[in-house]
C-alpha cells in the first residue's frame, strides 16, 4: 500500500471527513467519521488508519484555529497554520458586517481559486443549510471568450462594442450552467440578466422561470462613475475601485487592468440598450417585481435583498 505524504481533515458539523494526499496532491483513500474537536483528531486518524506512521502530518480545516483573518483576505494557507504536534490547524474566515464566519469551508474556496485564480463571481459551498447560486450572465460570457470557445469568440465582438450578445449564444450558456447539480438542488440567482424582452421569453420558454424579480435602481451618472473606476489585479483576480475600493500599494496598482468593456463609451451605450429595454423586461415579471434603492450603502443594499429574499422562504 501506497504510504500517504500527508492527511487532509475537514472537521465539519455533522462529520469528520479525512483524506490521504499523495505528494502530489493525488487522493489515496478517504474516511468519514463521527465530528470530534482538535483534542480528539489524532485518535481519530488512528482510528480511520491504525496502521499508518504516527508521525504523518495532518492538515486541518474547520477545528477552531485563531485567529480569524477578516475579509476581504485570501484564504489562510499552510504558512498560517497552528501547529499542534503533527497537526496544522488552518483558521477559517471571519466577515463583520453581516457577523459570520467560514470555518471548515474556507479551504474548500481555497481549493476552489487554486485552480480557478482568475475567478470573479460567488461560489456555492453545499452544506445542511440553503445554498443559493450567484451566476452573472457577464462572468459567464468572459469565462467564454477567455476560453477562446465558438461561442466565446461570437461573443467577444459584441461585448467589445458595447453591445449585446445575441440571444441564442447567451440563453445557451446560461441554460446550460443551470443544469447544473448544485443549481438544481440548492437554487440559483442571474445577475444582470435577461436584458431584453427577447431574452426574458426565451428563458421562460427554456424553463427557466424566477420566483422573484429584484430591480436595483441606481442613477445613470453613478452607475458610470462605478463601472469606469473598476479595475482587476490580474494575479488574483480581485476586483478594486480606483475611489471606493482602490489597490492596497503601488505595486498592484500598476499591475490593475481595466476590462475592455469598462470605458465611460460603452458604458453609455449598455445603459442606452438597458433604458430601451426594461419596461417590455418588466411585463415580462410583473407580479414579482421587487424595487430596491441601490444608491445607498452597500450593507443597506444587502439588508434588503436578504430580507427580501428571506420573505420568499417564510
Amino acid at each position: 500500500m501506497t504510504q500517504p505524504d500527508w492527511i487532509a481533515a475537514e472537521c465539519g458539523p455533522t462529520q469528520l471527513r479525512l483524506w490521504q494526499m499523495a505528494a502530489d496532491d493525488g487522493v489515496l483513500d478517504q474516511a468519514s467519521l463521527p465530528p470530534v474537536d482538535a483534542a480528539g483528531l489524532a485518535q481519530a486518524v488512528a482510528s480511520a488508519w491504525p496502521d499508518l506512521p504516527d508521525a504523518t502530518p495532518v492538515v486541518v480545516s474547520g477545528a477552531g484555529a485563531l485567529p480569524y483573518p477578516a475579509v476581504p483576505c485570501k484564504p489562510a494557507g499552510i504558512a498560517q497554520a497552528t501547529e499542534q504536534g503533527r497537526m496544522r490547524l488552518l483558521p477559517g474566515l471571519a466577515q463583520e458586517k453581516p457577523a459570520d464566519t467560514l470555518e471548515h469551508e474556507a479551504t474548500r474556496v481555497a481549493g476552489f481559486l487554486a485552480i480557478n485564480p482568475g475567478f470573479d463571481g460567488v461560489i456555492c459551498l453545499p452544506g445542511a443549510q440553503s445554498r443559493w447560486v450567484h451566476v452573472s450572465a457577464g462572468d459567464l460570457l468572459r469565462a467564454e471568450v477567455a476560453g477562446n470557445t465558438p461561442n466565446g469568440v461570437r461573443a467577444k465582438g459584441f461585448m467589445d462594442a458595447g453591445k449585446l450578445v445575441p440571444n441564442e449564444v447567451v440563453v445557451d450558456i446560461v441554460k446550460d450552467r443551470l443544469e447544473g447539480d448544485d443549481a438544481r438542488s440548492a437554487g440559483w440567482l442571474l445577475d444582470g440578466y435577461p436584458r431584453s424582452k427577447e431574452q426574458a421569453d426565451a428563458i421562460t420558454e427554456a424553463g427557466i422561470v424566477p420566483e422573484t424579480f429584484m430591480l436595483l435602481e441606481v442613477p445613470d451618472d453613478v452607475l458610470i462613475d462605478r463601472v469606469v473606476g473598476r479595475r482587476m489585479d490580474p494575479e488574483t483576480g480581485k476586483i478594486y475601485h480606483l475611489t471606493f475600493n482602490p489597490p492596497p500599494t503601488e505595486e498592484v496598482a500598476e499591475r490593475c487592468t481595466q476590462r475592455s468593456d469598462d470605458t465611460e463609451e460603452k458604458a453609455r451605450t449598455r445603459l442606452e440598450v438597458y433604458h430601451t429595454n426594461i419596461d417590455a423586461i418588466l411585463d415580462s415579471y410583473d407580479g414579482i417585481i421587487h424595487r430596491i434603492d441601490g444608491n445607498r450603502p452597500r450593507e443597506a443594499v444587502f439588508a434588503d435583498i436578504d430580507s427580501h429574499i428571506k420573505g420568499l422562504r417564510a
